[in-house]
């Protein structure tokens, strides 16, 4: 079971009804747990309360092969800011790459130029997959309509349009878990769209761990706690 995190005790009650022989297999992220009315807090408590008196096995596993160094850095300082939650850091192997970068924008038309001038440019270098990640659906079709009356090979995906054959995508960040693409451009990283609130938390950090290759983020006014003074990232 895949992102187990977000299952709820009921639903995995079920999937053991469903079992022939309890043997089950339950992969997930505490750290990208965002539907926090149904999810997962606490492995042993839901385990010991779904399985009673049954052995399990817990693993940690900490490695990440997607992103490089650089990004992972980043992530890893984004979701220690997550409030409530026993952080388990991400491990990077041995791959450099470009430090993510802080775009600071006056105006959304400005930030609008930015992310075409560095779609164009990610393409140019050979990145074949791209994504505008934006916090939530409203803000996600907004961006697209503007970007898709000036460009070409633009894609969005909603819980309703899931086809995706490359190219650039605008996807909402909560629709993005275990997506990746070679670079990732975040819309308006300021503090309106993500405050300290552990989901907000938790949303930034999915999305910027998205990336394998290039990671850069946009805003309008004041930057989100969450990203200040980030010795990882490179400020434009």
């Amino acid at each position: 079971v895949d992102e187990a995190q977000d299952f709820d005790e009921f639903k995995i009650s079920i999937l053991r009804e469903m079992s022939m022989n309890d043997s089950f297999t339950f992969v997930g992220d505490l750290s990208q747990g965002i539907y926090s009315y149904r999810g997962i807090v606490d492995w042993k408590k839901t385990m010991e309360r779904v399985f009673p008196q049954k052995e399990y096995q817990y693993h940690v596993l900490t490695t990440s092969y997607r992103s490089t160094i650089e990004i992972i850095n980043l992530a890893n300082e984004v979701i220690k800011k997550c409030s409530g939650l026993e952080v388990v850091l991400a491990e990077p192997i041995l791959r450099h790459g470009h430090k993510p970068r802080l775009v600071k924008c006056d105006g959304e038309e400005a930030m609008f130029e930015e992310l075409k001038k560095d779609i164009e440019l990610l393409e140019k270098e050979g990145f074949y997959s791209r994504a505008i990640l934006c916090k939530d659906l409203k803000t996600t079709e907004k961006v697209f309509e503007r970007l898709n009356m000036d460009m070409e090979n633009i894609h969005l995906i909603t819980d309703r349009v899931i086809d995706y054959q490359g190219g650039t995508v605008v996807i909402p960040a909560y629709l993005s878990k275990g997506l990746e693409f070679d670079g990732v451009l975040l819309w308006n990283g300021n503090k309106e769209s993500f405050t300290m609130d552990p989901i907000d938390v938790k949303l930034l950090y999915i999305s910027l761990t998205r990336a394998l290759h290039r990671l850069s983020i946009y805003y309008t006014g004041e930057l989100s706690a969450i990203l200040e003074n980030m010795e990882a990232c490179r400020a434009l």
